[in-house]
């Protein structure tokens, strides 16, 4: 009976034709729509203000007397106010009100400010299809959902500090120019699909309990610092033309950016994705910084491109996907964590990579990709390290390009002979298979294996000793003795070659006599041919015949030899001429081949 008789409250007298026609509609439950009115001149657009006439004016104070004064207010419905196709030429003002119905305007102009400062309602603001010049909702509170579809705002709309129960609703071929949502809180889903955004979007720290959905949509400038998303933050297919600022969000779920979307400087540096970071098949043109990013699960980032990237002291809980992606700029990934695999495999191109100190707890497959340098010094890969294999083509190196393997571990080495640059730092590399001996003594080292592992080492700049005796405890552990020490001999060969001076010497004598330690029969040879050369001494000499000893080797190789004596008499034997100085040069030989010999036993000319 109560609502019957608010029914007939009377339009006030001041207001216009059209606004009586408007109350009568919406006083009775109805939508005033001025568009299905052929008195009004039909359906309007609102993006061609020429057509429209003053017939669709509705004033500020006809406005704030339906929503906010008696008996209007109360005589409303609970559909509240509908409102379509009419024109507000004059600012609207309902800062610090509150409404008790819902506010809907559609397909309508509003060419001055609307101000909603501090605004209270339990119920929903439609805001569609509509133009707006400058709005204004600064800590307002709605208990319902702020929708905007399809408007379009040609000044600055301020949502700072705004509060949504429910959802926030941009999408549908909107069109914003300045954007301010610092500090709002969003109770569900936040949507700006198909979107446009020509000014500076601001979204620092937005707490928005569900997700933020920015696909198909343009943007310039936007600020998500220090964010928190209760749900996915989606970008699929965006287009972004200024920077994106994402440093310190938190994003419950997923963070998608794939999908062909474009970006200029994006900055994810200490941001936490609890679901998977996905950028693949987009395009990168300025800086990707994600220093000290925190992902949960795993980044995707193949497919596409990429200027510089920098993933310095990030944290991976899954694998780390780049395959068939391009970089044009530095790929930086220091002290990176990764819980499973990095793939940089498929075709990708890198710059220039530095992955230094990192830990990676599953493999590292770089196989059919382009690098002009790679440096992994001290980092740690649990399992396999590979370039390359039966199933996988070999990694490829622009002309001069350097591998750094500085103190890395890795667990295995997987790859082909052509697979590595022309350069390779590998002192303190360390590893525990080679691609193949993870089989067992199925699999045979073939002289072909051993000439491909020499190449493979000489590839160093310098010399050093750790790489060939680290490959050589692995053949030794996998059951090629007799490889490991040709690797070994390699190495003592090649620091022969880089040697001068005395340490020259050395080696030299170390290697015509034992060999390095890997060769002692260098050492029997000696003494067969010493052997020889003493008793031909004696017999040419006369002095063989003339102490009793026609043939003389018995005597030549008892003083060859200091650890044996055959005949005592050898011992009281005074030669003279020639043979008496050739023997004493006899037995100072005979004393440095046991001391080569014995040193080699030991292994000090190994060292």
């Amino acid at each position: 009976m109560k609502l019957k008789e608010y029914s007939k409250t009377e339009p006030h007298p001041s207001w216009t034709e059209q606004e009586k026609w408007v109350w009568s509609r919406i006083s009775e439950g109805e939508v005033a729509d001025f568009n299905s009115s052929e008195y009004y001149g039909g359906k309007l657009d609102p993006k061609k203000p020429e057509e429209w006439t003053e017939s669709r004016i509705l004033t500020p104070a006809f406005l704030e007397t339906i929503l906010l004064h008696k008996p209007y207010r109360e005589a409303l419905t609970h559909h509240g106010i509908v409102i379509l196709g009419a024109w507000f030429k004059d600012p609207i003002d309902l800062s610090n009100t509150t409404l008790a119905h819902q506010l809907i305007f559609g397909i309508s102009r509003f060419d001055s400010n609307v101000k909603l400062n501090s605004l209270r309602t339990t119920h929903s603001i439609l805001l569609r299809s509509s133009i707006f010049s400058e709005v204004v909702l600064r800590g307002a509170k709605i208990g319902d959902q702020l929708s905007m579809i399809g408007s379009k705002f040609t000044g600055k709309l301020d949502m700072d500090s705004l509060e949504v129960k429910n959802s926030l609703t941009m999408r549908g071929g909107a069109e914003f120019k300045e954007v301010v949502l610092r500090s709002a809180k969003i109770g569900g889903q936040t949507d700006m699909t198909g979107s446009k955004f020509t000014g500076k979007l601001e979204m620092g720290s937005l707490e928005a309990n569900s997700s933020l959905l920015m696909s198909e949509a343009e943007f310039k400038e936007v600020v998500l610092l220090s964010a928190k998303i209760g749900g996915q933050l989606s970008m699929i297919g965006s287009k972004f033309t200024g920077k994106l600022d994402m440093n310190s969000l938190e994003v419950e779920s997923s963070l998608i950016m794939r999908g062909g979307a474009e970006f200029k400087e994006v900055d994810i540096g200490s941001a936490n994705v609890g679901g998977q970071t996905d950028m693949t098949g987009s395009k990168f043109t300025g800086k990707l910084e994600m220093g000290s990013l925190e992902a949960n699960s795993s980044l995707l980032m193949s497919g596409a491109e990429f200027k510089e990237v920098d993933l310095t002291a990030a944290k991976i809980g899954g694998q780390l996907s780049i395959i068939g992606s391009k970089f044009t700029g530095q790929l930086i990934m220091d002290s990176l964590e990764a819980g499973s695999h990095i793939f940089m495999s498929g075709g990708a191109e890198f710059n220039e990579v530095i992955l230094v100190a990192a830990k990676i707890g599953g493999g590292i497959d770089i196989s059919n990709s382009k690098f002009k340098s790679l440096k992994m010094d001290g980092t740690q890969v649990k399992k396999e390290l590979r370039l390359g294999s039966k199933e996988h083509l070999p990694t490829k190196w622009d002309k001069n390009s350097k591998l750094m393997l500085r103190n890395a571990e890795v667990g295995a080495i997987q790859d082909l002979s052509d697979a590595w640059p022309d350069e390779l730092e590998l002192v303190g590399f360390t590893y525990s298979q080679l691609s193949g001996l993870g089989a067992g003594k199925s699999h045979s080292m073939t002289k072909k294996d051993i000439l491909g592992r020499k190449v493979w080492l000489n590839k160093q700049k310098s010399y050093s000793p750790q790489p060939y005796e680290q490959l050589g405890k692995v053949l030794r552990e996998a059951g090629y003795k007799n490889e490991a020490n040709d690797i070994l001999y390699e190495g003592k060969m090649r620091e022969l070659r880089e040697s001068n001076g005395l340490t020259w010497m050395g080696l030299f004598l170390q290697l015509i006599v034992v060999g390095f330690g890997y060769r002692y029969r260098f050492a029997f040879i000696w003494v067969i041919a010493l052997t020889f050369i003493g008793a031909f001494v004696l017999r040419a000499t006369g002095q063989g015949l003339a102490n009793g000893m026609p043939c003389g080797f018995a005597y030549s190789i008892d003083m060859l030899l200091p650890i044996i004596r055959l005949n005592e008499s050898h011992y009281t034997v005074r030669l003279v001429g020639f043979a008496k100085y050739y023997f004493y040069f006899h037995i100072i030989s005979g004393y440095a081949l046991a001391s080569f010999l014995i040193a080699g036993l030991s292994g000090i000319t190994k060292k």
